[in-house]
């Protein structure tokens, strides 16, 4: 039996993480799977008008029930099925890792993180949502606490995210299949930026 592949995209909010889901999504045909939509979801059976603070909110209420239940519960509503192949968009915490390994092994989950600056986020963010959203407010609530250093523990590649897409697309291929190859661990974390290909230990010749 082959292990399905799962592919999953982190980063700080506005680093274009759904940008590159989709894209992944369109190149490979596999489905995508994102924990906001889930969230939506419950905000609807409840009635909740699904602003962020909502959100925010339910997603708390599904961590405190527990990470298996929630990514189990995120992965079928998707209309996940084991031995799927998928991409996983909104990873925030390192515990969604843990318990999304356990959930489609013998697949394992090859987390890409998409790193931005303040002023490229701050941009992205007033485009989107409007000027009076506060990159900070968001970033400090418990929902949205692990994306920093605690989520680059267990991510295997960070890409820079102003590059192009399609070449942030085309190096998650590469290494992905790098990996899938050599059935091995890739080095955390390895960074590739603008053609430059390193990790904090290894230099890595393209």
């Amino acid at each position: 039996m082959v292990a399905p592949s799962v592919i999953g995209v982190a980063g700080r909010v506005g680093s274009g993480k759904s940008s590159l889901a989709t894209l992944l999504s369109e190149q490979s045909g596999w489905a995508v799977v994102r924990f906001s939509d889930y969230l939506k979801h419950l905000a609807g059976e409840r009635g909740i008008i699904p602003d962020r603070e909502s959100l925010q909110r339910l997603g708390v209420e599904c961590i405190e029930a527990g990470w298996g239940q929630f990514c189990t519960a995120v992965l079928e509503f998707a209309g996940w099925r084991p031995g799927d192949s998928v991409i996983v968009e909104g990873i925030r915490h390192p515990e969604a890792v843990g318990a999304l390994n356990a959930v489609v092994a013998p697949g394992r989950v090859f987390l890409v993180f998409l790193a931005a600056d303040d002023v490229v986020i701050q941009a992205r963010i007033r485009i989107r949502d409007g000027s009076g959203v506060e990159l900070q407010k968001i970033e400090s609530h418990p929902s949205d606490g692990g994306v920093g250093e605690r989520l680059h523990a267990v991510t295997d590649i960070v890409l820079d995210a102003n590059r192009p897409l399609p070449a942030l697309a085309g190096e998650v291929w590469r290494w992905h299949g790098v990996r899938t190859r050599y059935r091995c661990e890739l080095p955390r974390f390895l960074h590739v930026v603008a053609g430059q290909r390193q990790s904090s230990n290894t230099t890595v010749v393209a």
